[in-house]
């Protein structure tokens, strides 16, 4: 999934960054970088960004299945090694034993402006 900052001038690589708060900051470095990072996107409040966080973490998991395959469909090894690659851009996870849980991932997430996220005070 590759990661735009707010403003767009800054596009990374999901897999190869480490995102960090720091007060109303969000931060990244590239994997071996100890620096202090490049700036992603900035909000009003702590709170605000940690909802960011929480969006960003979201859309890499995805949250909408888009297929459940239940235990009684008896997938082979072979089986399961052919879905699992067939199908490009998805995380499978088990939901229950013997149950295949795929989620769409998305190509794209952008850091939200601040007025673009609320939160509950």
């Amino acid at each position: 999934m590759r990661v735009i900052s707010q403003n767009g001038a800054i596009d990374v690589p999901y897999e190869m960054t480490a995102f960090h708060l720091a007060g109303g900051m969000i931060r990244m470095n590239m994997v071996g970088d100890t620096g202090k990072g490049t700036l992603m996107a900035q909000y009003e409040t702590p709170e605000k960004a940690e909802k960011a966080m929480e969006m960003l973490h979201k859309a890499y998991t995805g949250i909408m299945p888009s297929l459940v395959i239940d235990r009684n469909a008896k997938l082979d090894e072979e089986s399961m090694k052919a879905l699992i690659n067939s199908i490009a851009g998805v995380f499978v996870k088990p939901a229950n034993a013997g149950d295949i849980d795929v989620h769409m991932l998305p190509r794209i997430f952008q850091f939200p402006t601040d007025d673009e996220i609320e939160v509950e005070e």
